[in-house]
């Protein structure tokens, strides 16, 4: 399948006198229509049978055809919006940046060299138990001192 783009813009150059066509820079009547085609790779009809080559007549019949010098318009049997959502969808896969998804774009990234791979320290804190059984050294004891009981409810230390 051709890429669309620049080169299907050229095949498609504005009307002269139309303002819209000149600011986009091509025929935006018979653009459009290309650029669904050309993205188009197969359709899948109501008896789920799938095409790859899809008839000028069923484009014709789906997404219509402006009037030219030797046809007569032909009108499109999908809704205006049913056709904007083929273009806008036509547009985001021939316009839109390639996306890497954040989990293969990390592999794709070049790795330090070797400073996060190395293994971590032990450290500069107290040296674990010598016990063989496994066990953690628990937190040392505190001392308090028992208040004795004073009168008015103070108490001395």
């Amino acid at each position: 399948m051709a890429l669309c783009g620049i080169a299907l813009q050229a095949e498609h150059p504005p009307r002269d006198g139309n303002l819209g066509d000149r600011l986009r820079g091509f025929n935006s009547d018979t653009f459009y229509r290309a650029l669904v085609r050309r993205s188009c790779l197969s359709v899948t009809g109501a008896d789920e049978d799938e095409v790859t080559e899809i008839p000028d007549a069923v484009w014709d019949s789906l997404l219509g055809r402006p009037a030219t010098e030797d046809q007569p318009a032909v009108a499109g049997s999908l809704n205006l919006r049913q056709v904007d959502r083929l273009i806008a969808a036509a547009n985001v896969v021939n316009d839109a940046e390639t996306a890497v998804p954040p989990s293969a774009r990390s592999l794709l990234e070049s790795q330090d060299s070797g400073a996060s791979l190395a293994q971590p320290s032990p450290g500069k804190g107290p040296r674990p138990s010598d016990s063989k059984g496994g066990s953690r050294r628990g937190s040392p004891k505190s001392s308090t001192k028992k208040t004795a009981p004073t009168q008015a409810g103070s108490s001395v230390t």
